[in-house]
This record gives structure tokens, C-alpha cells and sequence, in this order.
């Protein structure tokens, strides 16, 4: 016959979740390898994460003007007229007030 174990009782299960707590309370000391181990972990982490945020934003600006050079083309192919000169006064020099010289 096999025998059953019995199921844990609330008492117990309150006792343990109360030790665990204790025990997590308890201030714990590191040595001075151990906190240098972790600060560099830490760090080495941060890095990463930035790592990945800045090559995240980088895909995103590069489909962003990916998209923007599609729509100058598209805007292009279906203008008949020449692009647009923004400086037409371009052999006169930059533009000044009128009396200035």
C-alpha cells in the first residue's frame, strides 16, 4: 500500500513564509569582492540595456527616413514640374535687409 503524506497545514505554512521573511530582512554584508562584483555586473547590465535602446532607436530612425526617401520618390515620380528652388536669388549672395550692403 502506498502511503500518503499529508497536506501542509496553514500553521506550518504561515511559520515558513514568516522565517523567509525574516530572513530576507536581515541585513546582509558583503565583503569588499562581493560588492565589486556586483557593481560590476550591475554596470555591465546598464551598458547592455543602453546598447539596446540606442540600436532600437537606430532601426527606428533608419525606417523612418527609409520611408521618407520612398515618399520624396513616389512625390517625384508623380510631379511633372522641376524641384523647387528654395534660394533664387542664389548668384546674388545670402539675403540682406534692404540698406545694408
Amino acid at each position: 500500500m502506498a502511503t500518503r503524506s499529508e497536506p501542509l497545514s496553514i500553521e506550518s505554512l504561515l511559520q515558513k513564509q514568516k522565517a523567509e521573511k525574516e530572513a530576507a530582512a536581515k541585513p546582509k554584508f558583503l565583503s569588499k569582492e562581493e560588492r565589486a562584483k556586483l557593481a560590476i555586473a550591475k554596470r555591465a547590465q546598464e551598458i547592455r540595456e543602453q546598447k539596446e535602446r540606442e540600436e532600437a532607436s537606430q532601426k527606428d530612425r533608419e525606417t523612418l527616413e527609409r520611408e521618407a526617401n520612398e515618399l520624396r520618390r513616389k512625390e517625384m515620380g508623380s510631379s511633372n514640374s522641376f524641384p523647387l528652388l528654395l534660394n533664387l536669388n542664389y548668384r546674388r549672395g545670402p539675403l540682406r535687409p534692404p540698406g545694408a550692403r
